[in-house]
């Protein structure tokens, strides 16, 4: 249990550039722009919490665009006013007020915002990923939410009750450790139970303390899928010689580094085909965003793996 206490701070004012720095240094930004819009310029962002979980709310007024470089972070927001429009790899997705979305998790994305106002739930990315292992039975690693998933309705009544249960605690009050502590692992667990996400489950053999090397080895591939990333490249960063990679795949999970980069490849894949409306985007696009250059050998190898053709779950 942590037994530090709540923090608390609020900044703000009319400085475009301590805006842009307060807001890149905060979010692992870059390139940062704000152009004034009708209104008067002015900025403000508050925080309460602790390291593993904290309230903050932020408001601009103007137009900003930028990018957030991937993140060990995780953050939920919903806006109150204004608009937001996220894009990574190519897939957009855009935002008015009220609902919550999750940052992409763990890859960079461009915003564009207008005037807005916005709450945000931030969790510290170990503290979350640990509580991930515990209660999903998976290997510690970066959990891939859908960022451009909306949950059920009945899932964010759900979720907004225990959000409100921790926001009158954490603002309205003085928690004690015991209390702040209980309320970030409810709050977790509603997030995992809530937001859909991507989690490999490898057998107990892969989890196994001497295979190290190859979790190491199948994360590079998870975190470098939609980059030109090869066996290779897997092999250096767990400290392996590339025969000793196609061996430690072959001998545990009974398939090549390269299929395996496929087989994440396709279910990346599947969530931009589930996140899509068919007339946003076709099959083909998202495709050749992941990397497959015959489209016909993707959806057979997609339907192989899925049990129904990409245009029919682009079409949901």
């Amino acid at each position: 249990m942590n037994d530090e206490a709540l923090q608390r701070f609020s900044l703000g004012g009319a400085d475009v550039d301590a805006a842009k720095q307060l807001y890149e240094s905060g979010y692992h930004g870059a390139d940062f722009r704000i152009e004034k819009t009708g209104q008067s310029f002015a900025y403000r962002h508050t925080m309460a919490g602790t390291a593993e979980m904290s309230f903050r709310s932020s408001a601009m007024g103007g137009r900003v665009r930028g990018r957030l470089e991937a993140s060990p972070d995780y953050f939920v927001t919903w806006l109150h006013s204004g608009g937001a429009t996220v894009t990574m790899n190519r897939q957009e997705a855009t935002w008015g007020s009220g609902t919550p979305w999750i940052f992409p998790s763990n890859a960079p994305f461009e915003f564009e915002t207008l005037d807005f106002r916005q709450s945000i739930l931030a969790f510290d990315g170990a503290y979350l990923e640990r509580i991930a292992v515990e209660v999903e039975g998976v290997v510690e690693g970066p959990v891939r939410f859908h960022f451009a998933t909306t949950p059920s309705a009945a899932d964010l009544i759900a979720w907004r009750a225990v959000v409100d249960e921790g926001a009158a605690l954490v603002l309205g009050g003085s928690p004690t450790p015991l209390q702040m502590a209980e309320m970030s692992r409810r709050t977790v667990l509603a997030m995992l139970a809530v937001f859909p996400h991507d989690r490999a489950r490898p057998s107990p053999e892969v989890l196994a303390p001497r295979n190290a090397r190859l979790r190491a080895a199948m994360e590079h591939l998870q975190a470098h899928a939609d980059q030109p990333v090869t066996p290779a490249d897997a092999a250096e960063a767990a400290g392996l010689s590339p025969r000793g990679l196609q061996q430690a795949f072959q001998r545990h999970l009974g398939i090549t580094p390269t299929v395996y980069l496929r087989q994440e490849r396709l279910e990346r894949a599947r969530v931009d085909l589930l996140a899509s409306a068919s007339h946003e985007t076709t099959v083909a696009s998202i495709a050749a965003r992941w990397g497959f250059t015959h489209l016909g050998r993707f959806a057979i190898a997609y339907r192989e793996r899925f049990g129904e053709s990409p245009r029919h779950t682009l079409a949901r």
